[in-house]
């Protein structure tokens, strides 16, 4: 079952990555850069949809499911015969995905925060979600919700980062970031490692939340994938979405524009080193998050057997 909840330090929230933000600017960013991001993102879901093994009949949750790109992938999975609810608090993505998914007919969009949605109880056989879990205010109160919205032996399925450091798509333009405005005489400091969208990646932690959130059989397996920032593509979109969104933009979010530049032009330069003909190639870690949702009988079940 793993460690309890005072064994494993719940992560500072980060500015920029809460709940909140991607109700608003975040899910704009977002969608100015969604096809390169998603893009991006394929090798992320191939290793997510290999561990959640959706079988035809079953109705799925995707949690986080921005513009609707694993919701559909988990439709066709399961077939007709199936289900799958895309749920995400970002009402300009949900736009989108119902846009995408209006000729689907297994599939339906809420847009809700799913750590505060009443969900029907044992409704769903399995939820997965590519990286829409990282940014719960409560964490062990949303698995919570989430654990509840299982039929018996249902399963979690979670795409995560691992801790920022382990990536080089994160720690990279970071560290170049640091360099260049440091010469510029400005002095900064990086959130943790661990803070924000990369708190999940911690194992200690995530088996932490999910056991106190009566998951059981939790287990974290960590991948490292080949992705191309922003997709196949140039060294000036993966510039782009860099610039957008993630890390690098907040840390420049109150530094001149001049700053700014000064960053991009040397960015151009290890981007341009790292373009293999396809994209902009970086190393990623990531983390696939597994649980079960065990039957735990009511007190009325518990009372008809006697």
């Amino acid at each position: 079952m793993g460690v309890t909840m005072n064994d494993a330090r719940p992560p500072e929230p980060v500015a920029g990555f809460t709940a909140a933000d991607w109700a608003g600017d975040s899910a704009k960013r977002w969608a100015s850069q969604a096809d390169r991001l998603e893009a991006q993102l394929i090798p992320v879901s191939e290793v997510l949809f290999r561990s959640a093994r959706l079988r035809a009949g079953e109705h799925v949750l995707d949690v986080g499911c921005g513009r609707g790109a694993t919701t559909l992938d988990a439709a066709r999975m399961v077939g007709r015969d199936g289900a799958v609810t895309g749920i995400d608090i970002a009402a300009t993505l949900i736009d989108e995905a119902r846009q995408f998914g209006a000729s689907a007919p297994n599939v339906e969009f809420v847009i809700a925060d799913a750590q505060r949605h009443d969900f029907d109880r044992a409704q769903f056989d399995v939820a997965i979600s590519r990286f829409g879990v990282m940014f719960f205010d409560d964490a062990v109160a949303a698995f919570s919700k989430l654990r509840a919205a299982m039929r018996p032996g249902g399963r979690f399925v979670g795409a995560v980062w691992q801790t920022r450091e382990k990536s080089d798509l994160m720690e990279v333009p970071l560290q170049i970031g640091v360099r260049e405005v440091s010469k510029l005489g400005y002095a900064i400091e990086l959130p943790p490692t661990d803070g924000g969208p990369f708190s999940l990646g911690d194992a200690r932690y995530a088996n932490s939340v999910l056991a106190d959130a009566g998951w059981s059989n939790v287990q974290v397996e960590l991948h490292d994938v080949v992705i191309h920032n922003g997709g196949p593509g140039t060294v000036e979109g993966a510039l782009d979405v860099t610039f957008t969104i993630g890390p690098l933009r907040l840390l420049l979010s109150d530094l001149p524009e001049s700053v700014t530049e000064q960053v991009r032009a040397a960015l151009h330069e290890e981007f341009s080193a790292r373009h293999d003909g396809i994209g902009v190639k970086f190393q990623a870690a990531i983390a696939i998050l597994t649980a079960v949702a065990e039957h735990v009988p009511r007190y009325d079940e518990r009372a008809d057997r006697k």
